[in-house]
């Protein structure tokens, strides 16, 4: 129950997940990769938003972002896919899948990650991966990234590249924004609207 919330949760719950410490305005809150980095991990972020982090980092004052080595985002940021807000018909919360060239954006950002996985095969690695399909207003994106991130966690165990490996894979709520789940007043809204918890 620590996590449940009453409102708009995301930076309660991200900031200890990023940081490794309670959410505390007053208290400086440095990134985990810090720590990565320090103890010799090759880092990388990948994620299908145009976006440093997960949410919007400006406002945080004491929160002190670290760079990645190496970051998969700005293709992200194509107008294609993305607009600023919450655009019911566009944008990265917009109805319509994600695509560039015949493909799913986040299938460009495995296709990147499989080839920092090749080039780093002999280093330890810390990659996070950031899927953010779940905060759509359809309800449908989510579906079309599980095959694809399947795949790609299948092959780093077909390949051995899981040894002094990390891989931490985030995503922000399910079916809490408004859509047809909320206009159905469905059950999965209800649970959802309350319940923001990441899957690590």
């Amino acid at each position: 129950m620590k996590y449940y919330k009453f409102k708009g949760a995301t930076l309660y719950n991200a900031i200890p997940m990023f940081s490794g410490v309670s959410f505390d305005p007053n208290v400086n809150m440095v990134s985990i990769v810090k720590d990565f980095k320090n103890n010799g991990y090759i880092t990388a972020n990948i994620q299908d938003i145009c976006h440093k982090e997960l949410m919007s980092i400006n406002p945080l004052e004491k929160y002190t972002y670290v760079e990645f080595d190496h970051e998969y985002a700005s293709p992200n940021c194509d107008p294609n896919i993305y607009t600023y807000g919450y655009s019911f018909s566009g944008g990265e919360n917009g109805i319509f899948r994600k695509c560039q060239y015949g493909k799913e954006s986040f299938e460009y950002a495995l296709e990147y990650a499989k080839k920092f996985w090749n080039v780093y095969k002999d280093n330890k690695k810390f990659m996070r991966i950031v899927n953010t399909y779940a905060h759509e207003y359809s309800g449908e994106k989510s579906k079309y990234t599980d095959k694809s991130l399947r795949d790609f966690l299948s092959y780093l165990y077909e390949n051995n590249q899981v040894n002094d490996t990390t891989v931490f894979i985030a995503g922000d709520h399910g079916f809490a924004l408004m859509g047809v789940y909320k206009i159905l007043e469905a059950n999965d809204w209800k649970a959802e609207n309350d319940l923001h918890i990441f899957l690590n």
